[in-house]
């Protein structure tokens, strides 16, 4: 939860409290200030609803009732008779530290606000660490306002492609042609983290770059964001450690095609390949359509990777060009008895790329400034099963 409201006020009490859904609980704490006689503000299950969601604030009256000094003592009184009873006796600590969390990820709380609270904590004040809680979320800006992306954040909604790695779902949202935000940025090793956390965090990876810098920094949706920052756990770290690295090696490659002029590269080498000579009978082609993921050995992160961007970004491209030729059939089969020659053990995955875009490219005598088009070429044929057989089972 990137933010400190009502809203996860009463998501962090719900899941420590013993039999309670979330519009009884809501109805509950916020009837302690709604069911006074000077107030009287109905409290239903809509109402709640409504307030978690981000889509309302909470209503004047409740917020002006919360400051006066008699209230304050009554809603204090409230938690400890009522909230503190049915507190998970196994978890709610795990609810303190979260409200701290929450507090301390909200860079508009004020420092000594934390302090205050935390103190409360410390000194076993748990009702009334509550019941003030409570009120200064209740007090805050609680509706969710949406706003434009920031121009810093493109790169790391290019990298990702505009979806949360997690869930999927979209980042940023047009509507009426105006672009809002529907994301917010992590840092993968928090920097705030406290001193036990961080020290398992490093046992584990430890991060190699400064923490605020982008390689330390992944888009994800709101929920996902706020759920990691409240309260992150190894598991969560690790995960998103490895989409990072999935993530960015892709975004990369991708840079790296886009600075090359390889449509006319590879027109050039598919030319060529019009002319080569059958050799020998023709190879059986293969007619069974796998997934990258059941022909790359898992250990070939990177290799897939590589192949799976030429594949999403030329294939189309290159099947449209050997639309054109006429005997296509000699092609594959020239490039699955060098594959078949190749494929004796001797060579992992990658060199067997290697040396297959080396053999194009001298097969078309083509510059060796072409060596790129060669490989998004053997990408093409490892997508349509002529190169690389099914990992057995």
């Amino acid at each position: 939860m990137l933010e400190f409201n009502i809203s996860s006020y009463i998501q962090i009490l719900l899941s420590n409290v013993i039999q309670y859904r979330q519009g009884p609980l809501g109805i509950l704490i916020l009837g302690f200030l709604g069911d006074r006689e000077e107030v009287n503000v109905t409290i239903d299950d809509k109402k709640v609803s409504n307030l978690v969601k981000r889509k309302n604030d909470v209503e004047d009256a409740l917020k002006m009732a919360s400051a006066r000094t008699e209230v304050i003592a009554d809603i204090i009184k409230c938690f400890e008779s009522k909230v503190v009873p049915i507190l998970n006796p196994h978890t709610k600590d795990d609810a303190f530290e979260t409200i701290l969390n929450c507090l301390n990820v909200d860079a508009t709380v004020p420092a000594r606000k934390y302090t205050e609270f935390s103190n409360l904590l410390n000194n076993n004040e748990i009702g009334k660490f509550l019941a003030l809680t409570f009120l200064y979320a209740l007090n805050r800006t609680n509706k969710l306002a949406e706003s434009k992306p920031v121009t810093d954040d493109f790169p790391l909604l290019d990298e990702v492609g505009n979806e949360c790695p997690i869930c999927h779902k979209k980042l940023t949202k047009k509507v009426k042609n105006v672009t809002t935000r529907q994301y917010g940025i992590v840092e993968i090793f928090p920097s705030n983290l406290d001193e036990s956390t961080a020290t398992e965090f490093n046992s584990f990876l430890s991060p190699t770059v400064k923490l605020d810098s982008f390689d330390n920094k992944l888009a994800l949706c709101k929920n996902h964001a706020e759920s990691y920052l409240a309260a992150p756990e190894l598991g969560e770290y690790l995960e998103l450690a490895a989409l990072k690295k999935h993530y960015s090696t892709n975004y990369a490659l991708q840079q790296v095609l886009a600075e090359l002029d390889l449509e006319d590269e590879i027109k050039d080498i598919i030319e060529s390949l019009a002319n080569l000579q059958s050799v020998g009978n023709l190879e059986q082609l293969s007619m069974n359509a796998l997934k990258i993921d059941q022909k790359i050995l898992p250990e070939n992160g990177l290799l897939k990777n590589s192949i799976q961007v030429n594949v999403l970004t030329y294939y189309r491209y290159i099947g449209s060009l050997f639309e054109e030729i006429e005997d296509l059939d000699i092609i594959q089969s020239e490039i699955k008895k060098a594959f078949k020659r190749l494929n004796t053990g001797d060579w992992n995955q990658q060199e067997i790329v290697d040396k297959l875009a080396q053999w194009i490219l001298d097969k078309t005598k083509n510059p060796a400034s072409h060596i790129e088009a060669c490989r998004i070429i053997i990408s093409f044929f490892i997508q349509s099963c002529e190169v690389f057989n099914e990992i057995p089972k």
